[in-house]
């Protein structure tokens, strides 16, 4: 089967001048590359900030080019789109002109004609690709994005609503806000996510004397990095921990300063790493702790707990579901401090033997969502609802 994924977020590959957002998408993407003939459409948002990339000759040639490359199987073609100043996230009329021209092109390059096309966040394209692939099976999968997108905006919700054969949703939250709107042939079947399979692990589950908490992602303000500093100064005259933080963002300065204030020491930053070094940092730590809101899904969580490290997530957010509160990992209430530190308190007063069954049990968890299960388990969804037609 010929299959056209179109997502505004991939994997990529040889493109330092790119950042590298999620690659959830490829992770429950490449396992149908065996079986089935599959492309990717990427299209890849410069933000306002970054127009003075263009400046570089092969950053111009790629934005009128497009950029090709090939990542465990399966083709992508990378499409740059540039926002101009406070342009909303999903496509214009005139980006969207480009960049279908672009496809089709790209299309008729390979002579690909697709069987059935499945559109990640497609509140984001749906104006351009409206009434392209007539005749053709299309898929949307919901995200958190959609969300915000269709939230007061019916025109992104009429287009949603008559654009597409089948809808899925990444998480429980999101498939019944578009149930609650009236969008009732949402599938009750969630697109869960898979991580790469962790291999032999060789950990201690024994519980530490001095735990090791740590993030990793974005410095940005809906990740809520400063309630965690919050509840750990509650916690850090009782308890014995550090926590160690990974990545950057517009709010890293903030939280350094708010750290430095009310946790000293305990708290340590270490800057963005790669992913083969962060998933080696979870194998020697204890607690994944990520009190994020609007998170579609968070990849990361699944990382987290294919290492042995506990996860802490968000009640109602992507992860609800997959993470079960006290049984492989916790859920905390949002933006509350309060239910942080009761969390943290349930996981430091755990018993010798609860605390080992419980990072066993983090770790079956973690197993049972690989890329690979998740994958087929994905596209047997969509087949088989594109069956039932």
């Amino acid at each position: 089967m010929n299959i056209l994924v179109i997502t505004p977020f991939y994997r990529i590959e040889g493109r330092l001048d790119l950042i590298q957002d999620t690659s959830a998408v490829h992770y429950l993407v490449k396992p149908w590359a065996k079986e089935h003939n599959v492309r990717v459409i990427y299209i890849y948002r410069n933000f306002f900030r970054k127009i003075t990339r263009y400046l570089n000759g092969k950053a111009r040639h790629y934005y009128f080019q497009g950029y090709e490359y090939r990542t465990d199987g399966v083709d992508v073609y990378l499409i740059g789109e540039q926002r101009v100043y406070k342009q909303p996230l999903f496509i214009d009329r005139i980006q969207g002109k480009r960049i279908r021209r672009m496809i089709s092109e790209y299309l008729a390059k390979y002579k690909f004609v697709p069987d059935l096309v499945i559109t990640h966040m497609p509140t984001e394209t749906d104006g351009m690709i409206s009434g392209m692939f007539a005749g053709i099976h299309k898929v949307a999968v919901l995200h958190s994005h959609d969300v915000i997108f269709c939230a007061g905006d019916s025109k992104r919700y009429g287009l949603l609503k008559n654009n597409h054969d089948d809808y899925f949703a990444r998480s429980r939250g999101i498939r019944e806000y578009f149930i609650n709107r009236g969008m009732d042939n949402v599938s009750q079947e969630l697109i869960i996510s898979g991580v790469p399979k962790a291999g032999t692990i060789v950990r201690d589950c024994q519980k530490p004397r001095r735990f090791k908490i740590i993030y990793a992602g974005k410095f940005i303000p809906r990740k809520h990095i400063d309630l965690t500093v919050k509840a750990l100064a509650i916690l850090k005259d009782k308890y014995s921990f550090q926590f160690d933080l990974y990545g950057k963002g517009q709010e890293e300065n903030k939280i350094r300063l708010m750290a430095k204030e009310l946790l000293g020491d305990i708290a340590i930053f270490h800057g963005q790493v790669s992913r083969d070094e962060m998933l080696k940092t979870m194998e020697e730590a204890d607690i994944f702790i990520m009190p994020s809101t609007q998170e579609t899904f968070g990849l990361v969580y699944i990382e987290a707990m294919s290492k042995g490290c506990i996860p802490i997530g968000v009640e109602g957010e992507g992860i609800d579901g997959v993470i079960q509160d006290g049984v492989n990992g916790y859920l905390v209430r949002p933006n509350s401090v309060e239910s942080i530190v009761e969390k943290l308190t349930a996981i430091f007063q755990l018993d010798e033997q609860s605390y080992k069954s419980f990072v066993e049990d983090v770790m079956h968890y973690g197993e049972v969502y690989n890329e690979t299960d998740m994958g087929y388990r994905y596209i047997n969804l969509i087949l088989d609802s594109c069956a039932q037609e």
